[in-house]
This record gives C-alpha cells, structure tokens and sequence, in this order.
C-alpha cells in the first residue's frame, strides 16, 4: 500500500516477490494508470498522470496523519477481507485502490476531509492545464 502525502491517493499492489521489486516502477505505474481508469479519469488526465510518472521514491513518512490515513487503509481492507471472507491474493489490486480512493480522508491541520478521487483528479487536471498553456 503506497499512498500520496498530497492526495491521499492509494496504490494497492499485491503479490509481489523478491525478484519483482527489480521492476517495482512498472508494477506502481501500472497499478497506478489502472486504478485511475477505474475512477473515471479523463484523457487529458491519464495523459498527465504519464508525464508525471518517474522512478517511485519512497520516504519513511514522519507525518503522523499520512501514517493515520496507510492504518485507517489498512484497517479497511483487513475488514472487507474478513468480511468478504477473501483472500487477498484474490482482490483486484486496482478496484480496491479505487474503493479506497472514494473514501475521505482527514489530515490535520485541515477542517474539510479530503477526497482521494478527487484531489487526484483535480491535481491531474491542474497539472494538464499549465502543461498545455502558451506563454505570449
């Protein structure tokens, strides 16, 4: 489970082994694309989300509210797998992601939750916007 600090956007890979985290940038970039295709993205935001990919980097988080929305993630999935009474090598990596996405989030220091689907989207689309503007 990787998460965005900005946009609390999930990523939710499974089944990987030792020898697969040699190409652990194509495992995110495709599970990343394939969950924004499952939310609806657009294009132009699809076509953003590619220019923006580059090699993972991956921070040991310090903030207590990006670690607070991975154990809240986490507590989700645990629940709909004993819920569901599922494996989780069973689960579509990109449909839970997607379901994830759709939850709110709160993050401290803001009073609004935030909306993972959402604040992607928006930042996708932002980004498509200034990539597209002519400079006069």
């Amino acid at each position: 489970m990787l998460v965005h600090n900005q946009t609390r956007f999930p990523v939710f890979i499974i089944g990987l082994t030792k020898p697969d985290f040699a190409a652990f940038d194509c495992h995110f970039a495709d599970c990343f694309m394939n969950t924004l295709l499952k939310i609806g993205a657009n294009e132009e935001q699809m076509q953003s989300a590619q220019d923006l990919l580059a090699p993972v980097s991956i921070h040991k988080s310090s903030d207590r509210s990006v670690q607070g929305t991975l154990n809240q993630m986490k507590g989700d999935i645990e629940h709909m797998l004993w819920y569901d009474n599922a494996k989780i090598t069973e689960c579509s990596p990109y449909k839970t992601a997607a379901w994830l996405a759709g939850k709110p989030c709160n993050v401290k220091g803001q009073k609004d939750c935030i909306w993972p689907v959402d604040a992607m989207l928006k930042l996708l689309s932002d980004n498509s916007i200034s990539n597209n503007r002519v400079v006069h």
